[in-house]
């Protein structure tokens, strides 16, 4: 062993302990699994708490990386991994999360997967004795792995990082020999594939390419659909939410709308987030109060220094004053509606029971029970009313719950218990290895058979049996009541802004009201579920919920697409580059023109601002939009030549009245631009500008691509029907060569990109008809 090596591992021992963690934790050589009380917790040990938990709880490779290694090596061999590895493993996860400071999610999806399989490759050879066959064929077993080879290019990297950069391996470098085996037709295939991967994430950081369009938008596919985007905005501001839980996503979305967070950071705002100062004037008689300064307290996401200080750094976003009145209702909104589950969470922790209204020994009436354990409001045959469901949903009330709640108590008396909980409570048993939950009023154990009548009698339920069972059986509804860290203490649950019930699916599937007052089920909002929401497989669930036809319901947008455009949109407004990186939490400016999309109108505008200034000011709008093309280099011709030759000589301003004067003769026709001026006469061949004219231009309006396309089919079936009925008239040839050469026309303008001539060999038509006179 090298001294490097022992160096790592002895500092991975220092590492674990330093953060609670069990160096020696025991497992089994057969199986790799690890006692679930050993297993590691590396969100728990990083303070960062998360829904999905980051878990080591196996040394063995899964059965697809074992069948692979198997298939590349052509030996069966053991999934699990030699004690040297395994202690490479551990140092290694404890290095990327405490001293590169990179999130346990890193090391949990990346990092894991691949070191296993450069583990069970490797057998009895310890890390520092690695050779080149072995990482070769690690290699190529990580290929053949997974369709999407992520894994082999995560090995590669983890090995030049980890064994040749830090100088464990004795041979290195040994990433070189990551190489997909010449003979392995699978290996060759999946390796084109990160090729691919690789070029498409270098093209996307190489400096824009040419853009001839002056509309064209650079990378214009990471700005959120104009049509999604619209539809967005008129459900989140227009549309009534018909689930508690969707209440909360339209205000998510709402907020994410007006200030471009990270979707990290706008579901972890925290519920005293709203930040109003009131300026005090120099001279109020005279002024009058200053208008309020709104700000956004929220944890920015990207700030931690390597070795991991704190999970959560607080920031501050300024909320522009046009957006105060819609900002300030939605965190109002959100903390009255969110108010019981806040409350039922902060009791939650202080009691540490699931149920702190009740004692553990309380006896429940088993539809109080039912209500408590799946949230479902509804208890007996009888429905709960619409006008109670819409009074609720209008508001999403407490009181109009507690109506709800009243009407449930009063049917109980005259109408039988719902199906639903006798059901719920037979699976439950049935969870339970045929025990019970039921108890008769005394506390003894109620069997009810599966037909078997009340017959007056009521079922009971324990509360500390109910609530065991729930630990037990229904892990992910937990409540979260883990503490995270931030640079300001601790946060809790009942901290976060954006609460809602657990896993209440019935909601939307089964239009149920869940009793937010009693549910115990209290969780945050995930980046998962919102991702979900907008931007899911097929379209964003909420889409397809509140879209009124079947184009809407299939839109779907990627939350980080709106803070592209709001980036975007503050560059397009000249806001300085160093007030848009503050505002986006970042360390320098290069990040945000990266997240620049403007149009090449626009980024010329801005490197002349004087003379967009003057134009801004002296031009028309069609002589704008004629000094937009000819600034483009879009257009050419007689006027555009003039225009240069006064801007050369005389200066923008003079250039700028000729081009006022003569924009109005510039024109657009169904086919296209025309850049001839027609001030002085008409053209008496207007609207054949196809035949040749060499003053036809192409534009990226999609009218015109459609006229065009319309008249292409006319042409082709004039033609069509003089070829199938020939005739001898003197005319009959004249007029078929005629329509072919307008089709040969028409075609040239289809085929022609926007911007040159069409038809730059051709002759002035307005020209030749002026000469004819």
């Amino acid at each position: 062993m090298t001294s490097a090596f022992d160096q790592f591992i002895e500092d991975g021992k220092v590492l674990a302990g330093r953060h609670g963690l069990s160096w020696d934790a025991p497992y089994d050589p057969h199986t790799g699994a690890i006692p679930k009380t050993h297993w590691w917790d590396l969100g728990t040990a990083a303070g960062k708490v998360e829904r999905s938990r980051k878990l080591i709880s196996t040394f063995a490779a899964n059965y697809a990386a074992v069948a692979a290694v198997g298939s590349v090596t052509g030996r069966d061999c053991s999934g699990v991994m030699t004690p040297a590895w395994i202690s490479f493993f551990k140092a290694t996860a404890l290095h990327d999360l405490f001293v590169k400071g990179r999130t346990p999610a890193n090391f949990t999806n990346n990092i894991s997967d691949s070191l296993r399989i450069l583990a069970i490759c490797a057998g009895d050879t310890p890390p520092p004795l690695l050779s080149a066959s072995i990482v070769s064929a690690a290699y190529n077993a990580a290929l053949i792995a997974s369709p999407s080879a992520k894994r082999a290019s995560t090995l590669k990297a983890l090995i030049a990082n980890w064994l040749d950069g830090t100088g464990i391996a004795d041979q290195r470098p040994l990433a070189q020999y990551c190489t997909p085996d010449p003979s392995n037709t699978l290996a060759l295939e999946r390796e084109k594939r990160i090729e691919t991967t690789l070029r498409r994430q270098v093209d996307s950081k190489r400096p824009d390419a040419l853009r001839s369009d002056l509309s064209q938008v650079h990378y214009a596919e990471k700005l959120p659909n104009e049509a999604a985007l619209a539809e967005l905005i008129r459900i989140v501001f227009s549309a009534s939410p018909h689930t508690f839980s969707d209440l909360i996503r339209f205000h998510q979305a709402r907020i994410l709308l007006a200030t471009g967070f990270r979707v990290g950071e706008l579901v972890s705002l925290p519920s005293n987030c709203l930040i109003v100062e009131q300026p005090a004037p120099t001279n109020p008689r005279l002024f009058g109060p200053l208008t309020p300064i709104v700000m956004l307290r929220h944890y920015a996401e990207k700030q931690m220094p390597a070795g991991r200080g704190f999970e959560l750094v607080e920031a501050i976003q300024h909320v522009p004053p046009l957006l105060v009145p819609t900002v300030m209702s939605t965190v109002s909104t959100v903390l009255r509606a969110t108010e019981p589950l806040r409350r039922l969470a902060m009791a939650q922790r202080a009691t540490g029971s699931l149920f702190p209204d009740l004692q553990p020994e309380a006896l429940i009436s088993w539809t109080e029970a039912y209500t408590r354990a799946s949230g479902m409001m509804q208890v007996t045959v009888s429905e709960i009313p619409q006008s109670l469901k819409d009074a609720y949903r209008e508001a999403y009330d407490v009181v109009a719950l507690n109506a709800i709640r009243q009407h449930q108590a009063r049917a109980l008396v005259s109408s039988s218990v719902s199906p639903r909980v006798r059901d719920y409570f037979r699976r439950v048993e049935i969870d339970r290895q045929g025990r019970s939950l039921l108890r008769d009023s005394e506390g003894s154990e109620f069997l009810l058979e599966k037909r078997e009548r009340l017959a007056g009698r009521t079922p009971f339920v324990r509360v500390g049996e109910l609530e065991e069972y729930i630990r037990e059986a229904l892990p992910t509804k937990l409540p979260e009541l883990r503490l995270s860290r931030s640079d300001r203490g601790k946060i809790g649950l009942e901290d976060r802004l954006f609460l809602y019930p657990g896993r209440a699916v019935a909601e939307a599937k089964h239009d149920a009201i869940i009793d937010i007052e009693r549910y115990f089920s209290v969780q945050y909002a995930s980046t998962a579920d919102l991702e979900q929401q907008l931007g899911g497989i097929g379209g964003g669930r909420l889409f397809q919920r509140y879209g009124d036809s079947d184009d809407e319901r299939g839109h779907k947008i990627n939350p980080h697409s709106l803070r592209h455009l709001q980036n975007t949109e503050l560059f397009s407004r000249g806001v300085a580059d160093t007030v848009i990186s503050k505002r986006f939490n970042r360390k320098d400016t290069d990040q945000s023109y990266v997240y620049d999309h403007r149009k090449l109108a626009e980024h010329l505008e801005e490197m002349e601002p004087e003379k967009a200034r003057l134009a801004k000011t002296m031009l028309g709008p069609k002589a704008r939009e004629a000094f937009d093309l000819i600034r483009g280099g879009r257009i050419t011709g007689p006027v555009v030549s003039t225009f240069q030759r006064i801007q050369r000589e005389e200066g923008d301003e003079a250039a700028f009245e000729f081009l006022n004067a003569e924009a109005g003769a510039l024109h657009f026709t169904p086919y296209g631009f025309c850049l001839n001026s027609f001030a002085a006469s008409p053209c008496v061949k207007h609207l054949e500008c196809f035949n040749r004219c060499s003053h036809l231009v192409r534009t990226d309006a999609p009218e015109e691509q459609k006229n065009l396309t319309d008249l292409s089919r006319r042409y082709e079936i004039h033609i069509e029907r003089l070829r199938t009925k020939p005739s001898k008239a003197p005319n009959y040839i004249t007029q078929l060569a005629h329509a072919e050469e307008r089709l040969a026309g028409v075609k040239a303008a289809l085929a022609q990109a926007p911007g040159p001539p069409v038809f730059p060999e051709g002759s002035s038509l307005h020209a030749e008809v002026g000469r004819a006179r």
